[in-house]
């Protein structure tokens, strides 16, 4: 029961925010990459706008899963402030497109982070990066996570110490 609650909420508000905040991420992103004319900054000023409306809806951080264009590298990430962390940031320093695939709002971003980079080791390139396959991207993007994850996910810092949920992490 406890499962389906989590799941239930989890799936309401990516659906309905985060989605919405992923799809402003990533037309800010296929912006950054042309000249803009002044028609396309009206349009980044709006969508960053209306991410940061959304963005003042959620009390979260974020854990972030992007996907690097040529050659599909995953990067696992945090950001207090996915739109600076991953436009700002990785997108105008990268030399390729990037797709924001997920964004997993939490207060533990750390912990999260920790258990999908455990949970993934064995797919690890490089630090944040990882090589992952169409289904574990698709696993990660619908939700469906272990009863451990999502207790995780929408735990309060002072209630979920990384230490107590790393044990629980499946092996891929």
């Amino acid at each position: 029961m406890r499962r389906q609650e989590l799941l239930r909420y989890n799936s309401t508000v990516q659906k309905k925010v985060v989605g919405k905040m992923r799809d402003c991420l990533n037309k800010v992103l296929r912006l950054e990459k042309h000249h803009l004319s002044k028609a396309d900054r009206d349009r980044k000023k709006r969508l960053k706008e209306l991410f940061y409306e959304l963005y003042g809806e959620m009390d979260a951080r974020y854990v972030y899963i992007i996907e690097e264009g040529s050659n599909g590298y995953v990067k696992i990430g945090k950001a207090n402030d996915p739109m600076k962390r991953v436009v700002s940031g990785l997108g105008a320093k990268s030399p390729y497109a990037i797709e924001v695939l997920h964004l997993i709002p939490t207060q533990v971003p750390l912990d999260v982070e920790k258990w999908f980079h455990t949970a993934y080791h064995k797919e690890r390139l490089n630090g944040e990066w990882f090589r992952l396959s169409d289904a574990q991207k698709a696993e990660i993007q619908a939700g469906d996570y272990p009863i451990e994850l999502l207790e995780l996910i929408n735990s309060r810092p002072d209630t979920a110490p990384l230490h107590q949920h790393l044990g629980n992490v499946r092996e891929s």
